[in-house]
């Protein structure tokens, strides 16, 4: 009952909100990395058709070291991004199902009539938009060199966000 309280009067103090959220995000990430190596060890172990590139490319970046640029490696982090966005970390907890939250600052009025009032929260539902297929040809099923082009370079990187991969959240250049 007390915690439950706690919660309810989160929204109405923006101080204990903002600490409750925090607190939130930080007992989630404690536990995201030992989800996602778990669950890319679990892809790897389920989907054996990637171990050999992934092997190669183990062998190959031994020694190398990694530039500002973030290109190495593109298979493994192009494994790890679709592990994660099937099934690792903090879209798969349950005080993580959205991502980015905005407090409305003004009231806003879509194009089709939808009414977002002054004061309420919205944010992205990370679950579906990982899983559309609309975004992401074959949404719910293991691509693991999903991200990695034609040419073996990375489309995009598991830690650079952007509009379609709000993972990390938002960030101005994402638009």
């Amino acid at each position: 009952m007390a915690l439950g309280l706690v919660f309810a009067s989160a929204f109405q103090v923006p101080i204990v909100g903002v600490l409750l959220n925090l607190l939130g995000i930080t007992l989630t990430m404690a536990t995201f990395q030992k989800q996602l190596a778990q669950s890319s060890l679990y892809r790897i172990c389920s989907h054996s058709q990637y171990l050999g590139k992934l092997k190669v490319e183990a062998r190959e970046s031994l020694g190398l070291a990694f530039d500002n640029n973030n290109r190495e490696m593109s298979y493994m982090d192009s494994f790890v991004k679709e592990s994660a966005r099937l099934g690792a970390g903090p879209i798969h907890s349950a005080a993580a199902v959205v991502s980015v939250p905005r407090k409305v600052m003004s009231h806003y009025v879509s194009s089709e009539g939808m009414v977002v009032p002054t004061g309420n929260w919205i944010a992205v539902p990370q679950l579906p938009l990982m899983r559309d297929s609309r975004i992401w040809p074959g949404g719910g099923t293991f691509d693991g060199f999903r991200f990695v082009g034609n040419d073996g370079c990375s489309l995009s990187r598991f830690t650079h966000p952007s509009l379609e991969f709000p993972f990390w959240g938002f960030i101005r250049h994402a638009w």
